[in-house]
Parts: structure tokens; sequence; C-alpha cells
């Protein structure tokens, strides 16, 4: 009688752009293995489960499943999907600013060309914090999404403005005064 002995075959996992995935083990021919729980990360993305192609079109599987194995070895690659990040506009004080948009981390985007608007202001640029110290952003030019939310806020220059004085058919008027939407100015008496 022929005497025959189970090949041994291998189950590899490929992280496929994460790390920390399972160390590969083998499993002899027509055994029940189990998939292990370990699960790898990847910065911005949600791990999925794990597929035998990894463009995800051949057979799933997710931690702790069980299947047959074949007689041949078996890789798994991971799955994932990008988590995504809210890109938000802030008018810092004036109105409509633009509508916001959905990335995920590492996407270039284009920051708004549409601009807000703010009586007695001019819109100079966009930045990280609202009180300008942050990265400043020029509406149309790219931006990188990291991994977590993003709000830009307007930032504003005060537009010149003067107060003029009328005697009104007196004489002796103080001289026009310039100064800048917002000041706080000393009236002439």
């Amino acid at each position: 009688y022929a005497q025959w002995t189970p090949v041994t075959k291998y189950i590899i996992f490929n992280g496929n752009g994460g790390t920390g995935s399972p160390s590969q083990f083998s499993a002899t021919y027509s055994s029940t293995v189990t998939i292990p729980g370990t699960v790898p990360t990847r910065p911005g993305y949600t791990f999925l489960g794990w597929n035998t192609l990894c463009d995800g079109t051949g057979t799933a599987y997710q931690p702790g499943d069980a299947f047959v194995m074949g007689a041949a070895d078996v890789n798994l690659c991971a799955q994932w999907q990008a988590i995504t990040y809210q890109l938000n506009y802030n008018a810092n004080g004036g109105s409509n600013p633009p509508s916001g948009l959905t990335a995920a981390a590492s996407e270039v985007v284009s920051v708004s060309a549409a601009l807000p608007t703010r009586l007695g202001f001019t819109f100079g640029s966009w930045n990280t914090v609202a009180d300008g110290s942050g990265n400043r952003y020029l509406s149309g030019v790219n931006l990188t999404m990291p991994a977590s939310n993003v709000t830009l806020y307007a930032i504003w220059s005060a537009d010149p403005s003067t107060i003029y004085y009328n005697a009104n058919g007196g004489s002796g008027a103080p001289a026009a005064q310039p100064g800048r939407t917002g000041d706080n100015t000393n009236v002439s008496g």
C-alpha cells in the first residue's frame, strides 16, 4: 500500500502598505487553519481584512476565520480603506466662507478660490490658526491633507478709513484723521 505524508504549505501575510502583520505559519494539506487575530496598522487607513489578491478581488477573510488549507501556499494581503478628513473654512469674523470638502490623508487638495467677505476688511489669506500664527495658504494653492481634520481661518487686514470734520457753517474744523476699520480713535475737540 502506498504511504502518504500530507504536504506542508505556508500561509504568508502581506501588510500591503501596513506594518505589524502576523508571522507566516505552516499547515498541512486539507487541515483547517484559523486566521490569526493580529491586525496590521497603517496611518490614515482602516484595516478591512485579508484577501487572497492584493487588489481585493480574491477571497476575503477576517481575523478568526477558519479555512481548509489547499495544496499551495496561501498569500493573504491586507485590505485598507482610507480614512477621510474634513477641510473646513472659517470666515473668522466675516461671512460666506467656502464649502468644505472631504479628503484622505496625504491627498493633495486645492484651497478654495472662493473668498468670504467682511465689511471694512480685505481678505489676505487662509491660516491654520485664527490669529494668523499658523501655516498660511493662499487661495488656489495645493494643500496635502494630514491625518486629521483641518480648519482654515480667513485672515483679514483692516481697510483704511478717514474721519472728516464738517464745521457745519462754522470755521476751524479739525483736520481729517486717517485710520483703519476697527481702530479706536479719539475724536478731535
